[in-house]
């Protein structure tokens, strides 16, 4: 769903650097403001799309209806929702889930 509507997800997943705000664990690809962007989607992010392409030419590929654009926030996105389940069974592996689930909520709208 987030694809569709030309958002890429920044989950934290228990890695890296949480979000400030419960509304910057999506990024609106579609504006403008990322029109000149040579930042990668999420800094640290390990997907395809974060490794070889900027804000700024997926916001270009998503202005010009090009099907690249789709095809790389779905990578991003996967990738994302990959890393959040890696996380989930860490923890559940060592007994920390519901720890790691009421931080996870607190940083994300749910």
């Amino acid at each position: 769903v987030l694809t569709k509507f030309g958002y890429a997800s920044t989950f934290w997943s228990g890695k890296g650097r949480k979000p400030i705000s419960k509304t910057e664990t999506k990024i609106d690809v579609r504006s403008l403001k990322f029109r000149t962007s040579k930042e990668p989607l999420m800094k640290g992010c390990a997907c395809y799309a974060c490794k070889n392409h900027s804000r700024g030419y997926i916001n270009h590929l998503i202005h010009s209806r090009e099907m690249l654009g789709d095809s790389l926030l779905f990578i991003h996105n996967m990738q994302q929702l990959l890393d959040l389940t890696s996380a989930a069974r860490k923890h559940i592996e060592t007994e920390s889930f519901e720890s790691f689930r009421t931080e996870w909520e607190s940083l994300h709208e749910v």
